[in-house]
């Protein structure tokens, strides 16, 4: 992820060796005092970039120092359960909720010195969480198996985007959900069918053509243009794609490694340069 204030500041979580820091748009990396273990997810308090959490397995770290020093903010007492998404409020930053593997949400409202579980269960594991940055109280909860779930009132009550997912086969598969910051109203959803766009909260969902078949190659990773709502990004196993007019048309390019990009990031300030970060290797 970004720095909030600097987009030459990029935080890098891997799945074995901690957490490391570049202050020059990729070109070096520094490690952190977090040099082992799997740093699953990344989130920066937008109104204090100083201030960071991470999901490490079973456990929530804080930083107050730009990642110079960490304390654990949240313990899983339960061992055989792992913390699998982590989602800060960008309004009310003091708002964090985490997900965990057996579908649980815990909220803190106070910047993790106190816990709560939502009353909701999801059936599944929790995979993303994603707050609205455009209205808060918008929270989507995406799951391993069971599709996507939303709430609009602060996680107080969840609807199941069930029946509007129906028509489109293995869309419950869900893979990312990345809202617009151009068009409020805008979600592009990417699951195992393919990608599709809702303007309505997930009411109603329309198919987005991409160049293969629905559900026929697997989507390993979705991004959009913070400035241009018709700019889209996917990935598959062994291709990049990008499509400038909202899907009409794609360009296809083969990726220049064995691994998967399962994460595309756009800088902010200069959306022609494109981050992704791989899956997991032996090296």
């Amino acid at each position: 992820i970004f720095d909030p204030l600097d987009p030459k500041t990029i935080y890098l979580g891997t799945l074995r060796q901690g957490l490391f820091i570049s202050f020059d748009a990729g070109e070096s990396w520094q490690p952190t005092k977090i040099s082992q273990g799997a740093v699953e997810e990344l989130v920066i308090n937008p109104k204090d970039r100083c201030v960071l959490y991470a999901s490490m397995t079973n456990k929530i770290i804080k930083s107050l120092d730009c990642a110079r020093n960490f304390d654990v903010v949240y313990f899983e007492p339960r061992g055989q359960i792992r913390l699998t998404a982590l989602a800060i409020d960008s309004y009310n930053p003091s708002i964090i909720y985490v997900g965990n593997s057996v579908g649980d949400i815990i909220q803190s409202q106070n910047g993790g010195n106190s816990w709560a579980k939502l009353d909701y269960r999801f059936p599944t594991a929790i995979i993303k969480i994603l707050v609205s940055f455009h209205d808060t109280r918008n929270i989507y909860v995406l799951t391993r198996t069971d599709g996507v779930f939303f709430s609009s009132d602060g996680g107080d009550s969840f609807q199941s985007w069930e029946r509007a997912l129906r028509p489109f086969p293995r869309s419950f598969d869900a893979v990312d959900l990345v809202e617009s910051h151009e068009n409020p109203d805008q979600l592009i959803f990417a699951s195992r069918y393919g990608l599709l766009q809702t303007f309505d909260q997930g009411k109603r969902f329309e198919e987005i053509s991409i160049l293969t078949r629905p559900a026929e190659i697997p989507i390993y990773a979705a991004a959009l243009n913070p400035n241009n709502s018709l700019d889209l990004y996917y990935t598959d196993s062994a291709n990049f794609y990008h499509s400038p007019d909202g899907g009409a048309t794609w360009t296809v390019s083969p990726l220049p490694f064995a691994r998967p990009a399962v994460q595309i990031l756009l800088d902010p300030t200069n959306t022609n340069v494109i981050y992704l970060g791989l899956a997991g290797g032996k090296r």
